[in-house]
């Protein structure tokens, strides 16, 4: 039988020192052209580009700059990332990646005294940075761990997450209300 063949494509590192805990949640999206990285107290984003000049002809670059939590976070932020595909305005998944409107869902489970949240953010292409999607999900009491793991659906419009007291939540992200 035959097995299919793997090709290295990069690596990326910290700039922090192993102690940051540079990778310890990943997410990528269906064509690995979007990598999130997890850290001790930040996420980074990355796209992959065609580059010339690389090894593999391929490099992971930054997409905005590292996101950090509040004080209140702690350094559990960052320890579940998730994130999806937007689709291509004609609804195309296998078309050309698009960073603009990108999504990705971020936890912080130890946020105020372990009631823990996910936040939401969307990169804005204009400013070339992420910003707030929708207010944070928060759990309700002290101790409960929202946001011990977090998933995106595949078109970016509901998240589930779950607690440390075996609860799943689901939510959806409703359409901007015309007034």
């Amino acid at each position: 039988s035959s097995r299919p063949n793997i090709e290295f494509v990069d690596e990326i590192y910290s700039r922090n020192g192993s102690d940051d805990m540079f990778g310890q949640s990943l997410s990528v999206d269906i064509f690995a052209n979007f990598l999130v990285v997890g850290a001790k107290g930040y996420v980074r984003t990355y796209w992959l580009r065609v580059l010339p000049s690389s090894l593999a002809g391929f490099e992971y670059v930054p997409a905005g700059d590292k996101i950090f939590g509040e004080e209140d976070d702690g350094e559990e932020f960052g320890s579940v990332v998730a994130s999806g595909r937007v689709p291509h305005h004609s609804g195309c998944v296998a078309c050309p990646f698009v960073l603009d409107k990108q999504r990705i869902a971020i936890s912080s489970p130890a946020y105020n005294s372990g009631r823990g949240r996910v936040l939401l953010y969307q990169y804005n292409e204009d400013e070339r940075s992420w910003l707030p999607l929708v207010s944070p999900v928060e759990g309700e009491v002290a101790g409960e761990g929202m946001a011990h793991a977090v998933n995106i659906s595949p078109d970016m419009g509901s998240i589930a997450t779950s607690s440390n007291f075996g609860e799943v939540r689901t939510f959806r992200l409703l359409p901007l209300q015309r007034q």
